[in-house]
């Protein structure tokens, strides 16, 4: 495998990474520069830096970029803050057992998903069944050379379908939200301009004072109300009563610091609305403020 690893990366000691492949400069020229294979439609298409791209500032997006091209691949967790966050990556590998069934017979292997693998997606977005947890551990301490295919040795043998969720309509969305996230090509947003959209939301809903200010007791209620403690628990998203800093503070508060996606989709899903109205009629590769003259460049 390290003779592998030398020919595709030019250097045996890169070692396999699920989420944030790197050294993609060196892959693309073992490639004779594919034009199907440039390191921006690998980290677009194989990476799962897509999903942060809207939240994050533009240069810091940028710099994450250039990690995966030219870099160490493991410094862009704690760029993304993902280390010290209460947001925990699935310990496992995870699979729709319904998606592993239609390309095994229809492919002849079956194959991970960028979708299934992030925080707080629960359900497939296609089949809408409950995500089982692989023997594939995320984390490897060994083998870390080794490429895992989605066979048999890696599934249970004994599939549980979603009974355990009783009600699909929040997994459901946030699964398909996640999706959209890293298959759009989507831009940075910014700070700004997300404190903007959400503070006229919550205006629409009278969250919003004559002077401006968030109504944040009366949004934690609500908020808290409408998803209820045990699913917010279960997400590490349950804002206390007496919680004066929460992450939905950082929201709703003029923006200094990013927040983690799935804390977005939940405030999109509080709000009825969903990534795409963010960016309204612009394309995936346009900034929703530029004919604002506020654009990212």
């Amino acid at each position: 495998m390290k003779r592998t690893m030398n020919e595709l990366f030019s250097d045996a000691s890169v070692c396999a990474a699920p989420m944030f492949t790197s050294n993609l400069e060196k892959l693309w020229d073992n490639l004779d520069k594919s034009k199907y294979y440039d390191p921006d439609i690998l980290i677009a298409k194989h990476t799962i830096l897509p999903y942060y791209a809207p939240f994050l500032p533009s240069e810091r997006f940028e710099t994450l970029k250039k990690t995966l091209r030219v870099g160490n691949g493991s410094s862009v967790y704690m760029k993304l803050g993902k280390a010290a966050s209460s947001l925990k990556s699935p310990q496992y590998l995870r699979y729709c057992p319904d998606c592993y069934e239609e390309e095994q017979g229809s492919l002849g292997v079956a194959y991970w998903h960028r979708t299934h693998q992030i925080e707080g997606v629960q359900v497939c977005h296609v089949h809408y069944c409950e995500l089982m947890d692989s023997s594939i551990p995320i984390a490897q301490r060994k083998n870390k050379h080794a490429f895992y295919l989605l066979e048999k040795d890696a599934v249970n043998a004994e599939v549980l379908r979603n009974e355990s969720i009783q009600n699909l309509d929040v997994p459901i969305f946030i699964s398909k939200q996640t999706s959209y996230l890293l298959n759009h090509d989507l831009m940075p947003i910014g700070l700004e301009q997300l404190h903007s959209f959400y503070k006229n939301e919550l205006l629409k809903r009278d969250l919003v004072t004559a002077l401006g200010d968030v109504r944040i007791n009366e949004l934690k209620t609500q908020f808290n109300a409408y998803y209820g403690r045990g699913l917010l628990q279960s997400m590490n998203s349950y804002i206390d009563s007496e919680e004066n800093h929460s992450w939905l503070h950082k929201l709703c508060r003029t923006p200094r610091v990013t927040c983690h996606p799935l804390r977005h989709i939940l405030l999109l899903h509080f709000l009825g609305k969903e990534i795409i109205d963010i960016y309204g009629n612009h394309n995936s590769t346009s900034h929703p403020f530029l004919a604002q003259g506020l654009g990212c460049v």
